[in-house]
């Protein structure tokens, strides 16, 4: 099972990487899935369901032009997958470069994704599942 979690999860980064709000990403992610992001980026703010996580994933991108999102790695983690990403982009009032290094939590419930946890650092994504760099 942990092998195909990490094909699921990453079959879903990949479609949010290529088509950002309009991925599709049904059959991969549960109806019910939560997205938390990190306290710093989102205030403490979970998104829920299918019209929660697009709402999520247009405002986490709509600042920027030129926005990529790359999978550095996958972890297997049990019934999580860690996700060492990266992110890249351009502001769109100020025209500057951004680079973003992170880590996520993938927990899955019977075959699909079914919440998202995103962290500042990967160091504390790991820690999440009780493992270490």
């Amino acid at each position: 099972m942990s092998r195909e979690n990490v094909a699921i999860v990453r079959r879903a980064i990949d479609a949010f990487a290529s088509a950002g709000t309009s991925a599709p990403i049904q059959g991969l992610v549960a109806e019910d899935v939560e997205w938390r992001p990190a306290f710093e980026v989102a205030g403490g703010t979970t998104y829920v369901g299918r019209e929660g996580s697009e709402r999520f994933m247009k405002e986490w991108t709509e600042d920027f032009d030129d926005w990529t999102l790359e999978t550095e790695d996958l972890l297997d983690a049990g019934e999580a997958v860690v996700a060492r990403l990266r992110q890249t982009a351009r502001g769109k009032g100020s025209g500057a470069s951004v680079e973003l290094r992170f880590g996520a939590v993938f927990r899955l419930r019977d075959a699909r994704i079914a919440r998202i946890e995103l962290y500042m650092t990967v160091a504390e994504a790991l820690e999440a599942v009780g493992l270490r760099e």
